[in-house]
């Protein structure tokens, strides 16, 4: 009866541990992600007609981003590429890396729209950076962007990002 228990327990264990996906089989697949969040930004105006210039601190939201999101292993170890194609507009590519129960994102070059007071968006030439965790069917990534842009007499630095994808595996 003892061994029975403990074959009983064995079998279990092994089937918990075969469940448990780590490294990049955790994160690849097909998913449907929706991206939202702010940036804080340090605004430098210089006044055409009098030279002055003049510094501001704004906290920014970016373009909300519906999308599909895939992500593949690159056959290099944990290695892994992260493909979004936003609804209505292009496809970033980042490169992400399988750390355990984690996806370490970049750094890697991409491009954020950002929403102005003025009813206008701003392109920034960003590195994003971040990490993401599975639960079940729902992976979520805390993104880090770093990089500025240019609009008319004000250039734009980003000091820090608020930003969160939110993606539902595609079954």
């Amino acid at each position: 009866m003892r061994k029975f228990f403990l074959i009983i327990a064995v079998v279990c264990s092994a089937a918990a541990i075969s469940c448990t996906k780590q490294g990049t089989g955790r994160f690849e697949g097909g998913w449907s992600y929706k991206m939202s969040g702010t940036v804080t930004v340090e605004v430098v105006t210089t006044s055409i007609v009098s030279g002055e210039i003049t510094t501001e601190t704004q906290t920014l939201s970016i373009t909300n981003e519906t999308g599909q999101m895939h992500i593949a292993p690159t056959g290099n170890g944990d290695e892994m590429v992260v493909t979004m194609s936003a609804i209505g507009a292009g496809v970033t590519v980042l490169d992400a890396t399988a750390q355990e129960s984690s996806l370490i994102v970049g750094p890697t070059g991409c491009r954020l729209r950002v929403n102005l007071s003025n009813r206008s968006t701003l392109d920034f030439d960003v590195e994003c950076s971040g990490e993401g965790i599975r639960y079940d069917d729902m992976l979520i990534l805390q993104l880090d962007f770093d990089g500025d842009a240019a609009s008319g007499e004000s250039t734009y630095t980003i000091l820090e990002s608020d930003v969160k994808c939110v993606a539902n595996l595609n079954k």
